[in-house]
């Protein structure tokens, strides 16, 4: 399967983000509870926003990928993404924006939002552009293998996935958070453990995701190539056919 260029961009890529995407979401409930204050009710609300933002990318996905190149439509929620990520804690760490309690439940509602709607367009766009890496593989060395792209896929997003939570684990020991905090009602933290708690729940993971987008740039099936692709995979098929 390496053996394939287009491959190794997409397996890559989506290894590096479900890492990114896994340490946001072990950070979550940190930060929600000792940065912005939120009660347990206002946490679900949370949950709610990132399944809105998540379902509603499935109507928009499709459309979107027939009127710009796979590509285009992946860095689209990436830009998503990563502008969930990064405004509300460079904005706190500035302090230029510390809303706190019932005041922080739309900011942080909205950010989910967005954050589930970037995080849905990837990962329906990803299976699409493996698909189509697919069909290149037959295209370079004759043989089909869909089965074992879908199986990298799959292993890549559930290794991340346990990944990003393992590095949230770590973050918070590096942190110095303390262990104590989580059982004592409204524990107050220092600002340096607030501010770097933000840093390690949404910048580190927006620049593991930019690491991840720059190693995907390089991608090359557009909408012309694929359509080449099965055009002489089609040609190839008459010729056995008639052989």
């Amino acid at each position: 399967l390496f053996r394939n260029p287009s491959f190794r961009l997409l397996f890559t890529s989506l290894l590096l983000f479900a890492s990114a995407a896994g340490l946001n979401a072990a950070l979550n409930t940190h930060v929600a509870v000792f940065v912005w204050k939120l009660r347990p009710e206002s946490i679900q609300i949370l949950t709610y926003a990132l399944l809105i933002g998540i379902t509603a990318s499935i109507p928009i996905t499709p459309p979107l990928l027939r009127r710009v190149e796979k590509r285009t439509a992946v860095m689209i929620g990436y830009a998503l993404v990563m502008l969930a990520w990064v405004t509300l804690p460079l904005l706190y760490v500035a302090g230029l924006f510390t809303p706190q309690g019932e005041a922080a439940v739309t900011w942080m509602a909205v950010t989910m939002l967005v954050a589930g709607l970037g995080s849905g367009i990837i990962f329906i766009a990803y299976p699409s552009m493996m698909a189509d890496a697919a069909d290149e593989h037959e295209h370079r060395f004759g043989v089909r293998r869909e089965g074992l792209y879908f199986a990298g896929l799959g292993f890549a997003q559930k290794a991340a996935a346990g990944l990003g939570t393992l590095l949230g684990g770590v973050a918070l020991d590096v942190l110095n958070f303390p262990r104590e905090a989580g059982r004592q009602v409204n524990a107050v933290l220092s600002g340096d453990v607030l501010s770097s708690l933000l840093i390690a729940w949404g910048p580190a993971p927006a620049v593991l995701s930019i690491v991840g987008a720059l190693l995907f740039l390089p991608y090359s099936i557009s909408r012309a190539r694929h359509e080449a692709v099965l055009a002489d995979l089609r040609l190839r098929r008459q010729r056995e056919a008639s052989a």
